[in-house]
């Protein structure tokens, strides 16, 4: 009996060291444009010149959904919630993800004019 239990604690280690070395690595099946964990995720929005500029209006990427992205970094960030009228924090993967991602509260408040 004790030699199961030697063997299950073996087994556990080494699924855990095993997950361990796997955090933070990029996933080789994504597509070849996915961003390091050190690689900036937002872009640039085109802006429309033809347009008068409103301060009502929010930008598009202030109406994307929260989005951690698939890796597991912990990096805090903030997005801005279109529901709730607000920017609110989150725990950013580190990779992918989309545009409403802001590294400070202030940042998320001006870019979606909160």
């Amino acid at each position: 009996m004790s030699s199961r239990i030697i063997l299950l604690v073996f087994i556990l280690s080494l699924v855990c060291v095993i997950i361990a070395s796997n955090k933070n690595k990029i996933d080789p099946s994504l597509p070849s444009t996915t961003a390091t964990k050190n690689e900036l995720v937002r872009k640039k929005v085109p802006v429309d010149k033809t347009k008068k500029k409103s301060t009502k209006i929010k930008p598009t990427l202030c109406k994307l959904p929260r989005d951690v992205g698939p890796c597991r970094a912990a990096i805090d960030r903030f997005y801005y919630d279109s529901i709730a009228n607000e920017c609110k924090a989150f725990t950013y993967g580190g990779c992918q993800g989309n545009q409403n991602n802001f590294r400070s509260l202030s940042k998320c408040q001006k870019a979606c004019k909160v």
